[in-house]
């Protein structure tokens, strides 16, 4: 396994795209994409957000557009390799003063059905739509007990549970365009 460290920021496009170029300049062949970066906080409707918009637009949307569009095509070359999102399930199951991250989100479970189209049959593209997986630090007990309750299965997934998840999708050779809900249940809730 080769690790090279390559600090971006993927809100802006030149950065995304340095990343991508010498990513392929320093491995040569990438055989997975896990496109993972996110940023998440409230965004209440009627106040003055759309500078938060566009902050989820290009962290969540451009800039795996960017990457997989950079990356896929060497994959595509190849004839062989794996693009993996990780969106959410909220847009599913939207909830409230969360409306920019849950769009964001939706449209990067549209860009990966796109994409599969895009890169079919060679580069396989899919999603993982992770709900509670480790509750946040700053969220009570009464609220974790809250979130829990909107759970079928009652409790949260550890990261382990996306692991095996993203595994199964680098793993794989006939799943394409999926979105693997990683919720507990919750959007049956």
């Amino acid at each position: 396994v080769k690790v090279y460290i390559i600090k971006a920021n993927l809100e802006d496009k030149k950065e995304t795209e340095n990343l991508a170029l010498k990513s392929l300049e320093y491995f040569e062949k990438i055989d997975v994409l896990i496109n993972n970066a996110s940023i998440y906080y409230p965004t209440p409707l009627f106040k003055d957000n759309l500078k938060d918009l566009d902050r989820f637009y290009k962290v969540h949307i451009k800039a795996p557009f960017i990457l997989s569009k950079i990356i896929g095509k060497k994959m595509l070359e190849n004839k062989e390799g794996r693009i993996i999102n990780i969106a959410d399930y909220a847009p599913l199951r939207p909830y409230k003063n969360f409306t920019p991250y849950i769009v964001s989100k939706g449209g990067l479970i549209t860009l990966t059905k796109s994409l599969s189209k895009e890169f079919a049959p060679y580069v396989l593209v899919n999603a993982v739509l992770p709900g509670p997986i480790v509750p946040p630090e700053d969220l009570g007990e009464e609220e974790k007990e809250k979130a829990l309750n909107k759970t079928l299965l009652k409790k949260w997934a550890g990261e382990i549970e996306v692991y095996k998840t993203v595994k199964y999708l680098i793993e794989t050779d006939f799943t394409t365009g999926a979105l693997i809900p990683v919720e507990g249940g919750r959007l049956l809730c």
